[in-house]
């Protein structure tokens, strides 16, 4: 999932063991060793709703209005951001201005269907914020961004002559699992780009995507960063070794962006296909990593169509902006 790291995805796994010992702590409590299979398989999904309705009726029912205070103050997913709005907005702004027209900006709800992160992106349930309708909070908006763009290129008929869609927005998102590092948001803004098209000869499509996505990177940063740095890991074979020499000429000339290669990132992950990249920015005199970003099979499998492709990536705002707010 788009910003989240190795540390923090191993804090979640240990989170995890205990609470597998918890819930069999509740099922034993419960004299229902197999309630949660009942519910999950046994229950249609209207069934289920209906019922979780019900249940969440008679818990709210119980609630006083000091309970709710008590439990903002003390809520993690509750409680304001600690970014002051000034800041985050200023840097909105860079990311905004950086989008070139042709783009589409997207407005995604809030919401996205129930599995949608777990189904594209294999993201454990506990990572997500699940509704008691079937819905889910959005915890990254490049799923939104995917299911839009497969929508509009639903009709096999027609998309084999569209033009890529190229999608943007800034969504505010929430993450479940709880982060070791008392500097971790719960809650955070992300901008995020899809480009969805047709594969072509030659991979023109990963080329263009892929120096697209990283030229809004360095547009929004070079204003504020000291040095932009593209870190670029691809597959070890011809078509690999091609995109990145692509990208490297794309940035010879600029001394303030710097282009390198991680071989150990791709082959070590199963996220991406065929590349993926982050992007770091000097700000301050402080390295941070501002964005991430690679190529997925969403479209293909959403659209049961090996031709689609789909290149996403994201940036956090919330860092950059307090790292911004400091050099003032």
């Amino acid at each position: 999932m788009i910003g989240s790291s190795k540390k923090e995805r191993l804090g979640t796994e240990m989170r995890s063991e205990s609470e597998r010992h918890g819930l069999a702590r509740i099922t034993s409590q419960l004299g229902e060793p197999d309630i949660v299979s009942k519910l999950a398989v046994d229950l249609t999904p209207s069934d289920l709703t209906t019922l979780m309705l019900a249940v969440a009726e008679r818990r709210a029912s119980r609630i006083e209005t000091a309970d709710v205070l008590r439990r903002y103050r003390s809520d993690r997913f509750s409680g304001p951001g600690t970014v002051p709005f000034p800041h985050l907005r200023e840097v909105e702004d860079l990311f905004i201005q950086a989008v070139p027209g042709g783009w589409a900006w997207v407005v995604p709800s809030p919401l996205v269907p129930f599995g949608t992160h777990a189904t594209l992106g294999g993201v454990s349930q506990d990572w997500v914020v699940t509704a008691t309708r079937p819905n889910e909070v959005a915890a990254d908006p490049t799923v939104a961004l995917a299911l839009e763009a497969a929508v509009v290129r639903r009709d096999s008929s027609t998309r084999r002559a569209m033009e890529p869609q190229r999608l943007a927005t800034i969504q505010r998102i929430v993450r479940g699992q709880l982060f070791a590092s008392p500097k971790a948001f719960t809650h955070f803004s992300i901008f995020a780009l899809a480009t969805a098209g047709r594969g072509l000869p030659g991979e023109r499509f990963e080329h263009k995507a892929l120096a697209e996505h990283l030229a809004i990177y360095v547009g929004a940063l070079s204003g504020v960063s000291e040095v932009v740095e593209l870190v670029v890991s691809t597959g070890d074979d011809q078509s690999g070794r091609k995109l990145l020499e692509a990208i490297r000429d794309r940035w010879r000339a600029d001394p303030k962006v710097s282009v390198s290669q991680d071989p150990r990132r791709f082959p070590g992950q199963r996220y991406y296909r065929k590349a993926c990249f982050k992007v770091h920015a000097m700000i301050g005199g402080e390295k941070f990593e501002i964005a991430d970003g690679g190529f997925t099979d969403w479209m293909s499998r959403l659209l049961n169509d090996r031709r689609e492709r789909l290149l996403i990536s994201g940036a956090g705002l919330d860092r950059p902006a307090l790292a911004l707010a400091a050099t003032r």
